[in-house]
């Protein structure tokens, strides 16, 4: 008995962690797509106080979905990369979250943030 409730525990944990996995952390070479993605939050003049360099950065790979403001609705379904630049704390509304196609390094989309 003990052996059957193992294994279904051990199935039951599989399959809700590999349903769980829609975006992971990147890391290594991304500077070329943090840097589209600031250069695009200054363009739209969303950096407000805060200068470049001087927040955290957050990089994850994600799939789109309608979550997301597009600039080209072919990419929903598609792996991107996230970017999330944290403000300094003073600000009224954050910084949107910009995603950038990871191979081009174009921003394709961003998250409005509260």
């Amino acid at each position: 008995m003990n052996r059957y409730l193992f294994i279904f525990t051990l199935i039951m944990t599989l399959f809700l962690v590999g349903c769980g996995i829609n975006e992971t952390t990147v890391a290594g070479e991304d500077e070329e797509a943090q840097k589209a993605a600031w250069d695009y939050i200054v363009e739209r003049d969303w950096n407000k106080n805060v200068q470049a360099g001087e927040q955290d950065v957050e990089v994850r790979e994600v799939k789109v979905d309608s979550n997301y403001e597009l600039l080209d609705e072919s990419y929903i379904g598609e792996r991107v990369l996230s970017i999330s630049f944290e403000g300094d704390g003073k600000l009224v509304t954050e910084i949107p979250t910009i995603i950038v196609d990871s191979d081009t390094n174009e921003v394709v989309g961003y998250i409005p943030s509260e």
